[in-house]
């Protein structure tokens, strides 16, 4: 890939529905003209082999182009299922994507890819702290879980070997015309993506709960943009439309001892148009001014197999974004930014003790004000920003004890408030040190009640003035790196990162047996380039720390990658 774009805050003006926290752009590099070939091995711990393969050039010069990648990943595991004794994290990849470009005339340009990935891997080995009976369900139920993540000291530990499968098929079709003012985007892609899983359901030794689950997603996606050519300017903009279509048909079974019942089993189907614009406009030399709007008309549709029941529901929504900059010298920017985000509402297989039958639309109101600057010759740079979110209808996700039915429910209320700042200081021309550090405080407001038929509501309002689920409450990263010339072909690349993410509460109630502490994880890396030859030596969570990625109220969690060495050779030609 050429570039990766990380844009924080909404970005709904330009991006939809669903880029309520940010986007991530992903820029693959493009076919080259010239002929350019690369070939990588690798391999790390937990037998972790790797290969890949891409070429790049024209078909015919100057007129047609290729860029052809493949690549291979084998992983046998680090966690291991000590009742099985076997490896659950394993995984096996094949990567397969095609993009071949057209430059028809000066003004004409296409371009069309098309990418497979054949995926297989572990899945629903959740980790539980078996503190009596032998991880025995029938002896002590539940109780025997240590709700604390810290505290409690959870393995692996289940009868059944869970695994999955999925196959992606994407494809993306690229047209643009450019006119001496303008230029005319056209981008339409399809993608499908089959997946199917099957593994342990109460995460015990005991043979008692079992779970599967396929879904096909397809979806079609059509946008036309037309943006401003012209350089010698102070007005600059974009417009453009949207279409989008997804067919989601899914199915969940339990299987309880030798019986397998269908817990959900129906299609979901979404429907999105949409316009947009955006504009910037320079008022003076150093005040820039920038506006967006774009307004959806989202429609979703549920076939309900199991319980022979379709809704239907519509939503409209303007999300609007201003921002001002101000350059107030050259190596000082200062800007201020307001969005609105959103998350498209839906429905839910079914209504239950946690959510009901629908959930709305997630919005959020966000303001901004930050700055950038640079000084001592660009040798030291030193970014900040302060932010509030005003959020209504935040979405929880939940997954109900009795029969483990997902869905997702709304609070009310709830805000986001917060500061980060990011540095970078070239000590000498063979070192750099970086940092950053995020804070943030994120609170339920008002929750009102959701779930059950009428008169069997959950109060979400006990939940008033906790701190929101899932969210470090702060997050740092100390960087350290190094480029060593030691001659025109050959150079030593080298880079320490320490990086520390905050106390995450589990749950709502904030109770501290749902509670994790602060960890920090250490990763290295060394790359020595000699002409066309690099070879890499790396390490992710030196220091073997034990941490969760995700830790539910029953006590079941789900535990972080162990250390990872290994070595990386490639070699272009």
């Amino acid at each position: 890939m050429a570039l990766i774009e990380v844009v924080k805050g909404p970005q709904g003006a330009l991006y939809g529905k669903n880029a309520i926290g940010g986007a991530i752009n992903i820029y693959s590099k493009e076919p080259t003209n010239t002929m350019q070939n690369k070939v990588t091995l690798g391999y790390g711990n937990g037998n972790a082999i790797t290969g890949g393969l891409v070429s790049s050039g024209a078909v015919k010069k100057d007129k047609i182009f290729y860029r052809l990648s493949t690549q291979y990943k084998n992983f046998d595991g680090l966690l291991t299922n000590e009742f099985l004794d076997k490896k659950v994290d394993f995984r096996k990849e094949f990567t397969l994507r095609g993009q071949m470009m057209f430059k028809l005339s000066s003004q004409f340009k296409a371009s069309v890819t098309a990418q497979y990935i054949d995926s297989k891997g572990g899945a629903t080995y959740y980790s539980t702290n078996p503190s009596s009976a032998d991880n025995d369900f029938f002896a002590v139920g539940l109780d025997y879980l240590n709700p604390n993540p810290d505290k409690g000291d959870n393995v692996i530990s289940q009868d059944t070997f869970g695994d999955s499968e999925m196959q992606n098929f994407y494809t993306n079709l690229n047209l643009e015309y450019s006119l001496e003012n303008v230029k005319l985007q056209s981008i339409t892609s399809y993608n499908n993506v089959k997946r199917k899983t099957v593994g342990d359901l109460d995460f015990m030794q005991e043979f008692f709960l079992d779970q599967g689950e396929t879904n096909d997603t397809k979806s079609f996606n059509q946008e036309l943009r037309l943006t401003n050519r012209k350089t010698d300017t102070k007005f600059d903009w974009s417009l453009g439309g949207f279409y989008q279509n997804i067919e989601r048909p899914f199915f969940q079974s339990d299987y309880f001892l030798s019986d397998e019942w269908a817990v959900t089993d129906y299609v979901a189907t979404f429907k999105t148009l949409a316009v947009f614009g955006f504009f910037d406009y320079k008022l003076t030399d150093k005040l820039t001014a920038s506006a967006g709007l774009r307004f959806d008309s989202d429609r979703f549709d549920l076939d309900d197999l199991l319980n022979d029941q379709t809704d239907e529901k519509k939503e409209n929504v303007l999300q609007p974004k201003v921002s001002l900059s101000y350059q107030s010298t050259e190596n000082v920017l200062l800007y201020a930014n307001y969005g609105r985000g959103y998350r498209a509402g839906g429905f839910n297989p079914k209504v239950t003790p946690l959510f009901n039958r629908d959930f709305k639309g997630e919005f959020s109101d966000n303001y901004e004000v930050g700055f950038k600057t640079s000084s001592w010759n660009n040798r030291f740079i030193l970014n900040g920003s302060v932010f509030f979110s005003d959020f209504t209808n935040r979405q929880q996700f939940a997954i109900t004890g009795d029969d483990f039915t997902p869905g997702n429910f709304n609070y009310d209320k709830s805000t986001i408030v917060g500061f980060e700042f990011d540095t970078k200081t070239r000590v000498s021309k063979y070192l750099d040190i970086l940092f950053n550090y995020g804070f943030v405080k994120s609170k339920i407001t008002e929750g009102d009640s959701t779930g059950g038929e009428s008169g069997t509501e959950r109060d979400l309002n006990q939940f008033n003035d906790k701190n929101t689920s899932l969210v470090p409450q702060n997050n740092f990263n100390l960087g350290l790196a190094s480029n060593i010339p030691f001659n025109e072909k050959t150079t030593l690349d080298l880079s320490l990162n320490y990086n520390g993410t905050g106390k995450i509460y589990w749950e709502d109630s904030n109770s501290a047996d749902y509670t994790s502490d602060a960890y920090q994880l250490l990763d290295a890396q060394a790359t020595l380039s000699i002409n066309k030859i690099k070879l890499s030596l790396w390490a992710r969570n030196i220091l073997d720390k034990k941490y969760y990625l995700e830790y539910s109220e029953s006590g079941f969690g789900w535990l972080g990658t162990p250390a990872t060495v290994g070595t990386t050779f490639t070699f272009s030609f």
